[in-house]
């Protein structure tokens, strides 16, 4: 499992205010989803056709997706503006922003191998670029499964080809963070048989450290803005949701519905701490973003009501293992479902047939029509027809 983590809530360093008159070029503030009711236009998506896509992501994939949209869009880079997306295999993050923002420049570096175009093979702590080669460097989720040792050169690569921002998210560590994501791969482990592929990498390498990361980023000439992404509890408990619906088939058909609803009437509310994740945004030019106020929680209190929890889960995860392995006991509620499969069938074959129907006594309507028509008639008589 790696070494122990800290177990200390990791406490971030006050984010510094902007002066009262910033430069015309200063980020405008960064806020959450439902923080700011007078944001500058600048921070909605421009293009409509964006949230859509974004909607139906998982609830985990929309939250740092869409701070990712929020933040870049804030920073008014201005048209054009190039982007590099450090870990970003294979481009969904990249393909998200270019439909946000079409006129950027955006290109991806990963280690796997991939054919795009836009996508450059390499390291993350050895990046192939000249300095200042990117208007902006993004990075989500990526940090955490680079080798401790390796980390602090990875940032330092992102602020050396940076030419003024940087946007760095990734769970860190904390009492919080670190029990959800031990629970859910024991969870995962009990109801599958083996461990999450991601979340066993994280316990073995450990979370990076917040403040350490922060310094790294400071002492690179950046000022920080810091902003949670996505609590802790709302993490568990929709991570737990969605392994239990895997475990009865007949549940995984809910999961999108589960995700959208979560997506559209939770997650603007859902940047509280403690945090799941958190967003480091760094400005070379000295520009300090500014974080929203976000109320102080008592991360022993949420622990406490995530140990309950993990309880509640995993006792469902046994009674629901216990069921699948009773052949009586399960047999009428795969007999229900199928029986509800059948008559959603049915139901559809019914629609058709009625659609069918009526286009057909259209056509018919129509040709009873044409055959009425005087120029229908004269080339039938001239034996046209």
């Amino acid at each position: 499992m790696g070494k122990k983590n800290k177990g200390k809530r990791q406490k971030t360093k006050p984010i510094p205010r902007p002066a009262p008159k910033p430069a015309p070029d200063a980020p405008a503030a960064l806020g959450a989803p439902a923080v700011s009711k007078t944001r500058p236009a600048s921070i909605h998506i421009a293009a409509p056709q964006a949230a859509r896509p974004l909607e139906l992501l998982s609830f985990d994939v929309f939250q740092r997706f869409s701070a990712f949209h929020r933040i870049v869009g804030m920073l008014n880079a201005g048209k054009g503006a190039s982007i590099l997306d450090v870990g970003g295999y294979p481009g969904a993050l990249t393909d998200s922003l270019l439909t946000a923002f079409p006129d950027f420049k955006m290109t991806i570096l990963d280690k796997p191998v991939c054919n795009r175009p836009d996508y450059v093979s390499g390291s993350a702590d050895a990046l192939p670029f000249q300095d200042g080669k990117f208007d902006i460097v993004i990075s989500s989720d990526t940090l955490e499964h680079i080798p401790p040792e390796r980390r602090a050169v990875a940032i330092v690569e992102m602020l050396r080809v940076s030419r003024r921002w940087i946007i760095l998210g990734a769970p860190f560590q904390s009492p919080c963070a670190s029990f959800v994501e031990e629970s859910i791969n024991t969870l995962h482990q009990k109801c599958f048989g083996k461990p999450n592929q991601w979340l066993a990498e994280h316990i073995s390498n450990v979370l990076p450290d917040l403040e350490e990361t922060q310094a790294i980023l400071e002492m690179g000439g950046a000022a920080v803005g810091i902003l949670p992404n996505g609590s802790s509890l709302s993490w568990f408990i929709m991570e737990s949701a969605q392994i239990l619906m895997e475990v009865l088939p007949m549940l995984s058909p809910i999961k999108p519905a589960l995700n959208l609803g979560f997506n559209r009437f939770w997650a603007a509310d859902d940047d509280a701490e403690p945090a799941y994740r958190h967003i480091l945004v760094a400005d070379k030019a000295g520009h300090p973003p500014v974080a929203p106020d976000v109320p102080a929680a008592d991360e022993k209190a949420v622990l406490q009501k995530l140990r309950a929890l993990n309880e509640l889960v995993l006792s469902m995860a046994e009674q629901m293992l216990g069921l699948l392995s009773d052949p009586a006991a399960i047999s009428p509620i795969i007999v229900t479902r199928y029986i509800r499969q059948m008559e959603e069938i049915i139901a559809f074959q019914e629609k058709e047939e009625r659609r069918l129907r009526e286009a057909m006594e259209r056509q018919e309507v129509y040709l009873s029509r044409l055959r009425k028509s005087f120029l229908y008639r004269l080339l039938n008589k001239l034996g046209l027809m």
